[in-house]
């Protein structure tokens, strides 16, 4: 009886992902532009740029996207040639906005979205016997719907001043602000709904 049970599930299994699949396939994927981290103030924190990247990437994937080809991520070598701003020093300088609508024309990007880092900073100092810690993080959410003809601009701060701990470091704070800035915002209902199975077709 069990042997009976896992073969028709592997029959239904397949049954399904084929036909899936054949709906996919005659659909044009929507393309996806995942911009690099832009940071803004000068202070490079390469972990903290990586960290913020890969939390992105993250929320950005859509399970099974292989098979129902639903979105297509378009590679960073193509990002960076319409908007070569985003590679190099000249990071460092605020990102115009405006660019993210010229980049979804050339990139015929359906949506462009990234963080920029527009504040990012920890001092430390003494005060009697105690280590004094001022930090701050801002983040921004940035990005352009083309299907809707709109501007993604969402705003994160966390800061800190106080005796020495490690929840008021920039790390910890990066981490809050990003988790923030997310909670702003559903991707996957509000940016880019997945569109159920029976629409594919």
């Amino acid at each position: 009886m069990r042997r009976s049970s896992l073969i028709l599930y592997f029959i239904l299994s397949t049954f399904l992902i084929f036909t899936t699949t054949c709906f996919a396939s005659d659909r044009v994927p929507k393309r996806i532009a995942i911009l690099p981290v832009i940071n803004e103030t000068g202070n490079a924190q390469p972990e903290i740029e990586q960290y913020i990247k890969a939390e992105l990437e993250d929320k950005l994937h859509i399970p099974l996207n292989g098979i129902l080809n639903i979105y297509e991520y378009i590679p960073k070598t193509d990002i960076l040639k319409v908007l070569p701003e985003l590679n190099g020093p000249n990071k460092a300088s605020k990102f115009d906005m405006n660019r993210l609508k010229f980049a979804a024309e050339e990139l015929s990007a359906d949506l462009i979205v990234g963080i920029a880092i527009t504040s990012l900073y920890e001092h430390q100092y003494p005060h009697w016997e105690e280590t004094i810690l001022d930090s701050n993080v801002t983040l921004r959410l940035i990005g352009y719907d083309k299907t809707k003809d709109e501007f993604i601009n969402l705003k994160s701060q966390e800061s800190y001043n106080g005796e020495y701990i490690l929840s008021g470091t920039i790390d910890a704070l990066s981490h809050e602000a990003l988790n923030k800035v997310f909670n702003k915002i559903d991707f996957k209902k509000d940016v880019f709904p997945i569109i159920p199975t029976e629409k594919l077709t």
